[in-house]
């Protein structure tokens, strides 16, 4: 089964999964996507056979609203460790005139240095295991893009804006050149994931349990349509599904145009299928 998730701040992604595990009564969930403890917002969850086609969701883009405070620095971009104020401190009150004309300048393919608190691997260590320790992490610098980067509100030092960017960029990061091309800060004090591609978070679609103490998770079961509308379904007849039980190709079916299809059997989707001639080899089997 595949999930929406709306986690909230607090738990890690994967405290929150390990609670669905045991909500769900099962042994195997998995995610499309880290979010930090400090964020809330929109996971995907599969659990049980579906947790085989997460690796198509690697690459899905982002939507965020977040939040950056000018004045502020932390070396972990966001609260999560001490704040401390800037040093010289923003010699000014930027206009919205600057405003917009700094953001201007993160939209598009832009470089971006990674927060050493984050999970990226460096010499086989996590970075965010060395930062704790007190060591120097040196984090490369990589390609992101932001396709979408608006202000929604602004009281100084605080800057409200909903960014789109692609999959492996930090907002954090985003935040703090933003502040930087400012002159100032730019601590993280709030960030929400609201999007993955055009899938979109409505709480008002989904029940919320209280999974960790004083907080509530929003969950939603949905569709594998839903999730991959760009990926086609079709129906297996009974000999079909026992032909890919062993592992045997089938013939290809004239209404099968893309390179990916989803087939079902009895209402249940039970293998992804990718194109091989005039065959149809399964890549993912037994995935409902």
């Amino acid at each position: 089964m595949l999930y929406l998730v709306d986690k909230p701040t607090g738990p890690s992604s994967n405290q929150t999964l390990s609670l669905l595990r045991r909500y769900f009564h099962t042994k195997k969930a998995g995610h499309s996507g880290t979010l930090d403890p400090l964020a809330s917002g929109l996971l995907i969850v599969a659990t049980n056979g579906s947790t085989k086609i997460l690796p198509l969701m690697k690459e899905r883009t982002k939507r965020y609203e977040f939040t950056l405070d000018l004045s502020l620095l932390s070396d972990s971009l966001d609260l999560g460790t001490p704040t401390y104020a800037c040093d010289p401190p923003i010699d000014h009150i930027p206009p919205i005139e600057e405003i917009l004309r700094a953001l201007a300048k993160f939209r598009g393919v832009i470089q971006q240095v990674p927060p050493a608190y984050s999970a990226i691997s460096i010499d086989g260590k996590r970075s965010y295991s060395e930062a704790r320790k007190g060591n120097a992490v040196e984090m490369p610098s990589r390609e992101a893009t932001v396709y979408e980067l608006e202000l929604t509100e602004y009281a100084f030092p605080k800057i409200s804006l909903k960014a789109h960017v692609s999959s492996g960029a930090y907002v954090r990061s985003l935040a703090r050149d933003i502040g930087a091309e400012l002159g100032g800060g730019g601590v993280v004090t709030r960030l929400g994931r609201v999007g993955i591609d055009d899938i979109r978070l409505e709480p008002e679609k989904m029940e919320y349990l209280e999974l960790h103490p004083g907080e509530l998770t929003g969950i939603e079961a949905i569709t594998y349509d839903r999730i991959f509308p760009e990926i086609g379904r079709i129906d297996l007849t009974k000999r079909e599904f026992d032909d890919i039980s062993y592992g045997h190709a089938i013939a290809k079916r004239g209404e099968f145009t893309g390179e990916r299809v989803f087939w079902y059997y009895e209402n249940e989707p039970v293998v992804l299928f990718k194109q091989n001639g005039d065959s149809l080899a399964p890549v993912r089997f037994k995935i409902g």
